[in-house]
């Protein structure tokens, strides 16, 4: 199932207890991956870098880069891994959360992927299919479909909020095309209760932020066509 075509990236921080179980399966899936250690602002924890087993454990893989972001955003994370990704010469990135793994035919997948490529469809920005083991989570969506694969990370940054994703120059988001052939699962009961109430704590405040950042950018937009 392993590809040349694709790199893996995924922000974490003191994640042990998800990765332990995430990290093996997604590396039958991508050639590589990227995780970027660091606090996020906002995030209860203040420590520069993981002081768990996060950072020995990933040391333990051969295909596992390991980049230290300092404290910063989610979205800055994100960025950094796509520079890396784009350095190395990747064509497509998939991004993944620390409690996340995939599912399905990655050889599918970039198949349908490179049909559309074949049709001069040329999709940046890719939508796969999603399953959320936990519904319930406070703030767990309980999506069919998520953003997740990128094509040429050369020309993609994430913008404003780590699900708001454009070509390098715009402020707007752009349009995905939806792909078959993988599904990402997402299971957030891998961490203890204490590292998700942290997780809660950090989400009750970064989300209202990206929310009220995001209004702002279509009240904008709105305003400007008027």
């Amino acid at each position: 199932m392993i590809t040349d075509k694709i790199i893996g990236i995924c922000p974490t921080y003191e994640d042990y207890d998800c990765l332990k179980v995430t990290t093996s399966k997604v590396l039958e899936f991508v050639n590589e991956m990227i995780y970027i250690d660091g606090p996020f602002h906002n995030f209860p924890l203040k420590n520069k870098v993981s002081q768990d087993n996060t950072r020995n454990f990933l040391k333990e893989f051969d295909k596992v880069h390991l980049l230290d972001a300092g404290l910063c955003y989610m979205q800055d994370k994100i960025n950094m891994a796509f520079h890396l990704a784009s350095k190395l010469e990747y064509k497509y990135v998939i991004l993944l959360g620390s409690d996340e793994w995939i599912e399905g035919d990655m050889k599918k997948f970039l198949a349908n992927l490179e049909k559309l490529y074949e049709n001069d469809l040329n999709p940046k920005i890719i939508d796969v299919d999603f399953q959320e083991t936990n519904p319930h989570g406070k703030w767990n969506r309980e999506l069919k479909q998520i953003t997740r694969v990128f094509a040429n990370p050369t020309w993609i940054r994430a913008r404003f909020a780590h699900w708001f994703f454009s070509l390098y120059s715009r402020e707007t988001p752009d349009s995905s095309t939806f792909v078959q052939g993988i599904t990402i699962n997402h299971n957030d009961l891998l961490r203890t209760t204490e590292r998700n109430q942290l997780m809660e704590k950090y989400q009750d405040v970064n989300v209202h932020r990206e929310r009220e950042i995001i209004h702002k950018i279509i009240e904008k937009q709105v305003n400007t066509s008027i």
